[in-house]
């Protein structure tokens, strides 16, 4: 087991100061925060303790056109210096990136900031790969574990970010039963605006794609036409 690719930096806030105070921490320290559970940390792990083949889940979008995704799976492939490489588990289409087997995606570390209620009121920047292990389900997790009859009770759902994976749980329309009614303004009611922006890149890259595709300009995941 390696519990690697997983770094703390101590630091000022970057509109005042955009240079780290220092890198160095106390090993007490840095145990502490390596044992911290995952609700301290808005679910970013202090350590990500590894092995080749265990089953991880990505966590952001590293690279959409590729399915490369926020709840994608995978297997632990090799470990490099600051990045991951994971072998996506049943991608749509085969990814083929020169230099490496098919199917295996680099994942870089990121910075990721965490606030820690110190002694001194020190902010901390954890640096890691955006996966965890692929032990726990999530609610992007779910959306790719689809059934054709899918039952929903949306009358508790508290967002509509939880009706829609309710809803994308089911493969077809024909398929999903609603059980109750549920309060319409969590659909009509607008979004937040990181969503929004996220729903504008997509707007954007599909619309990008579409007019590739037409044009005949459009490359797959092996790099051809």
């Amino acid at each position: 087991m390696v519990p690697a690719l997983s770094s703390w930096a101590t630091g000022h806030n970057e509109s005042v100061d955009p240079l780290r105070l220092t890198s160095i921490i106390s090993s007490d320290l840095q145990w502490v925060l390596w044992d911290l559970p995952h609700k301290c940390t808005d679910n970013h792990p202090g350590k990500l303790t590894l092995c080749l083949g265990l089953p991880v889940m990505i966590k952001t979008n590293e690279a959409t056109e590729c399915c490369v995704t926020n709840g994608a799976e995978g297997v632990d492939e090799k470990l490099a210096l600051d990045t991951l490489f994971v072998c996506m588990t049943s991608p749509p289409t085969p990814i083929q990136l020169k230099g490496l087997p098919e199917n295996v995606v680099p994942i870089t570390h990121q910075a990721m900031k965490v606030t820690c209620k110190m002694l001194n009121d020190e902010m901390l920047t954890i640096l890691h790969v955006a996966v965890i292990p692929n032990f726990a389900m999530t609610d992007f997790g779910s959306q790719r574990h689809m059934s054709h009859n899918n039952v929903c009770d949306l009358q508790n759902c508290k967002t509509h970010q939880s009706t829609y994976t309710y809803l994308s749980w089911g493969s077809t329309y024909e398929g999903t039963i609603i059980v109750q009614g549920f309060d319409t303004n969590k659909l009509t009611g607008g979004i937040t605006g990181s969503l929004r922006q996220e729903s504008c890149i997509v707007h954007c890259n599909s619309q990008s794609q579409t007019h590739m595709s037409l044009l005949n300009q459009l490359k797959t995941a092996h790099g051809r036409k």
